[in-house]
């Protein structure tokens, strides 16, 4: 699959109206930094919707909040 812009992407739900329960999913995402290689730029992503006062966010790696243009699927694990 090629890239596709982040609009398009899947994003984590919350499975319980009203609780903090997030149904995660995660994805391969594209955020570019000024400055930095393209290949530095490549991080796993998910959405949390319960950030920013329930507006939503993209985050990775350490809670950190991303600003990913694109995305992709994650390979499959090895087995």
């Amino acid at each position: 699959m090629d890239w596709q812009p982040i609009e398009t992407a899947p994003k984590s739900t919350t499975p319980v109206a009203g609780g903090n329960l997030v149904d995660g999913y995660y994805i391969l995402g594209y955020c570019p930094e000024e400055g930095a290689s393209p290949a530095s730029c490549m991080t796993v992503v998910w959405w949390e919707p319960y950030a920013h006062h329930n507006r939503g966010a993209w985050k990775s790696d350490g809670d950190y909040e991303v600003h990913p243009t694109h995305w992709m699927p994650l390979p499959e694990p090895p087995t």
